[in-house]
């Protein structure tokens, strides 16, 4: 898909980037402008996604882990990542959820892993474990009126905020340095309130919603040379 074994593609004879007309480098050797330095893949489906009597439950840093469909969704992201390309290196949240996604890419590509607390979601402390229903209109207006105040429990929207745009920064910017070396993009784990911040943090655009929009589990984003933010559709490169 995005690495560095063989030709990297997103589909048969497709060249490593999102835009199957464009050629992956300048002519000159050089990685292209619409070449991805790092493609954030969210973790897999665990049951707080759909909880008892199908209630979504609120996750923050309540480390629940993949149920069988996650873990499924891990393996086939480790199997689609494999068969295009690979990835330089891995990053995860110390959350079992994130660090066994992972892992499965991992083990499926052959790329090191590494586990950093700056990865981490916003930490909604009590609210975690609890109907999102009842909680994110709570947690919205923390987010959006009182962001430097901790919400009950757990930090501050900011604080979150400043860590996790910092990490994807750090992290895009290994991910050019990668691809310059010949070693292909990063393949970090992200979660759904930190990868809906992406387009803020890398290209500054208006910051989203806290707590609505992103991607699903299982779901990508790539970042390409140039810093734009795309979003990685699975019909580019034939995993389903």
């Amino acid at each position: 898909m995005f690495g560095h074994r063989g030709t990297p593609s997103y589909g048969p004879d497709q060249p490593t980037t999102v835009d199957r007309d464009s050629p992956p480098s300048d002519g000159k050797g050089k990685a292209s402008g619409r070449t991805l330095a790092a493609v954030f893949v969210r973790h897999g489906a665990s049951d707080a996604n759909q909880g008892e009597g199908g209630q979504e439950l609120v996750r923050g840093q309540w480390d629940v882990p993949l149920n069988s469909d996650g873990k499924a969704e891990a393996i086939e992201a480790g199997r689609t990542i494999a068969r295009h390309g690979g990835a330089s290196k891995v990053y995860s949240s110390p959350l079992s959820r994130g660090r066994d996604t992972a892992h499965a890419i991992g083990q499926a590509t052959g790329a090191d892993v590494q586990v950093t607390d700056q990865l981490l979601p916003w930490d909604k402390g009590d609210a975690e474990g609890k109907p999102v229903a009842q909680e994110d209109p709570k947690l919205r207006r923390m987010a959006q009126d009182h962001r430097t105040q901790p919400v009950p429990g757990g930090e501050s929207y900011d604080k979150f905020a400043n860590r996790s745009d910092t990490a994807a920064r750090s992290i895009v910017s290994a991910g050019k340095r990668s691809v310059k070396a010949g070693k292909g993009p990063v393949g970090p784990l992200g979660h759904s309130v930190d990868m809906r911040r992406l387009g803020h943090a890398i290209e500054g655009k208006p910051e989203p919603d806290p707590l609505k929009g992103g991607v699903d589990p299982e779901g990508m984003m790539g970042v390409d040379m140039s810093g734009k933010v795309r979003k990685v559709k699975p019909g580019m490169w034939g995993s389903r």
